[in-house]
């Protein structure tokens, strides 16, 4: 596979994964202020 290739799937898969974080950390946010779970650090 040619590095250009490489690089663009590499970059579709961080892009993939900060989308997964960013819905988790929106779900969590959103149970946090339903009460359903505690919130802080």
């Amino acid at each position: 596979m040619p590095t250009g290739e490489m690089a663009g799937t590499d970059q579709a898969v961080a892009t993939g994964l900060a989308s997964v974080i960013t819905l988790a950390n929106e779900l969590r946010a959103a149970l946090v202020e339903k009460g359903l779970i505690k919130g802080g650090v």
